[in-house]
């Protein structure tokens, strides 16, 4: 019995010596960015770059696509959100990054509230509140449009401006970004209406039905079925009459003076609240809730000088020139 005991412990040490020379493979945290619409949308690129950015090395991140961009009918969207919540509990994620505001909408109001799931949301449209936010494993960025510097690039080229027309295809988003707007312009003494379309024609005809005394917001047109880029350049070229704003850096083409918010600005801030929960166990519901802070600004001479008018020096300094 002696000789066998011995036997069997030469062979257990080296055996453990193997189990404690080598680290435990430790499995990766798994991440899942859901988007309110599909990955060729501008808005949504520039969200997903400044997710990768921070946890491309983090985490095992997958995605997930609503499409509610082109499909806007609201059973489509519970349809998809109903896919993301069974895809959700088949990945298992440490933590569920979503964007845009049907997403919370129609996935995370229905499916997530409230549960032990961490949830991180972005680019909701000017105030969290119509989807219950703040829930207790959740927390996010909400996009507002910045006004302050729209305000003072209006009141530099335009002096006292009155009146003007907000400009978008017809979805909820815009409707919801238009009404923040107008609020903002009332205190000043401007009134902002609006004009929401579902054809590039109705576009057309609404820029051209603008009296020209005030200035054009240009909305986003994402939501109007056959818009194409190339004629609305063309179009706006030849209609450059009233003074044109957009808060898009893709639409620059189509106004003067761009002030635009930074979509990779949301997806960073959503990444690195996800790794604080991933890495910290931060509890969601413990993050205060923000809004967007960086913007930047361009310029469309050519547009600009059609319409003869021009911008003052300080604007000239901080913005750049759209090619």
């Amino acid at each position: 019995m002696q000789r066998k005991y011995h036997h069997h412990s030469f062979w257990l040490i080296p055996s453990l010596v193997l189990l404690f020379s080598f680290p435990l493979a430790v499995e990766a945290a798994r991440c899942l960015y859901v988007s309110s619409y599909h990955p060729e949308y501008k808005w949504d690129q520039g969200i997903r770059r400044g997710v990768e950015a921070v946890l491309k090395d983090e985490c095992e991140l997958s995605s997930f696509f609503m499409d509610t961009k082109r499909n806007k009918q609201a059973e489509f969207a519970k349809a998809k959100a109903e896919e993301a919540f069974a895809f959700i509990k088949s990945l298992k994620p440490d933590v569920v990054i979503a964007a845009d505001d049907n997403a919370s909408r129609y996935l995370v109001a229905p499916y997530l509230r409230d549960t032990d799931i961490p949830v991180v949301f972005c680019g909701i449209n000017t105030s969290a509140e119509p989807y219950g936010y703040p829930y207790s494993n959740a927390t996010g960025m909400v996009e507002v449009t910045p006004h302050r510097p729209l305000l003072l690039a209006l009141q530099g080229v335009l002096g006292d401006v009155k009146k003007g027309m907000y400009l978008s295809a017809e979805v909820i988003s815009q409707k919801r970004m238009h009404r923040q707007l107008a609020e903002q312009f009332r205190h000043e003494g401007i009134a902002l209406s609006a004009k929401f379309v579902n054809s590039q024609a109705e576009w057309e005809e609404a820029w051209l039905s603008f009296d020209k005394e005030g200035f054009i917001f240009v909305g986003n047109p994402a939501g109007i079925a056959d818009w194409d880029t190339a004629r609305a350049n063309d179009f706006v070229a030849k209609h450059a009459d009233s003074l044109t704003f957009t808060a898009w850096n893709w639409l620059a083409p189509l106004a003067m003076i761009t002030i635009a918010k930074e979509p990779e600005e949301q997806g960073e801030w959503a990444a690195q609240v996800a790794l604080k929960i991933i890495r910290e166990g931060v509890s969601p519901g413990d993050i205060p809730v923000v809004i967007n802070r960086r913007w930047r600004m361009f310029v469309n001479h050519d547009l600009l000088q059609r319409a003869d008018f021009s911008i003052p020096l300080n604007m000239q300094h901080i913005a750049e020139r759209v090619e």
